[in-house]
């Protein structure tokens, strides 16, 4: 099953999440802002399963959709000016920014496969400015798809109705 995020920490997180394992985990807080948990409650925390199969097949569908102009080609010059405008002061060079819509365009081209070829899909959407501009981009996308093959769906989640969040 393909994953579809809409930032790169999601994506990042996700690809953990397929992973998971209690047991072979490092980390933990550094610090906590109120009461300190019990160890029952932390084991707690940490008993859940993963979310399963391949650490790659998660994708990130970002292209900042949630700022400016979208209604140029996503990752056209105009969305390219956006990146710069929001990031330029952070130090990101012409070379940051290319591999960062090269990667955009590579998760792009794979969720575009996934939906050609049939393979479930899972989008994992908040209510941020961000992820529902994603979802809708991503959505419009896969209907170019199931329009012309009826049997293949994709199943749309919030990730609060899955638990998450």
């Amino acid at each position: 099953m393909l994953e579809v995020v809409f930032s790169d920490s999601e994506k990042g997180s996700m690809k953990v999440a397929k992973k998971y394992n209690a047991k072979t985990m490092l980390g933990g807080a550094m610090g906590y802002i109120g009461k300190k948990p019990t160890k029952a409650e932390s084991e707690q925390d940490f008993e859940n399963q993963a979310v399963g199969e391949s650490s790659q097949d998660v994708v990130n569908i970002g292209f900042l959709l949630d700022i400016g102009d979208i209604s140029g080609e996503i990752d056209g010059n105009e969305r390219q000016n956006v990146f710069q405008k929001v990031w330029g002061r952070f130090d990101f060079d012409i070379k940051d920014q290319e591999q960062f819509f090269q990667n955009q365009r590579k998760d792009m081209e794979k969720l575009l496969s996934a939906a050609k070829d049939g393979i479930p899909i899972r989008i994992w959407k908040s209510d941020a400015p961000y992820s529902s501009s994603g979802f809708s981009y991503s959505a419009n996308g896969y209907n170019d798809f199931s329009d012309a093959n009826k049997s293949r769906r994709a199943r749309f989640r919030r990730i609060s109705e899955c638990g998450y969040g």
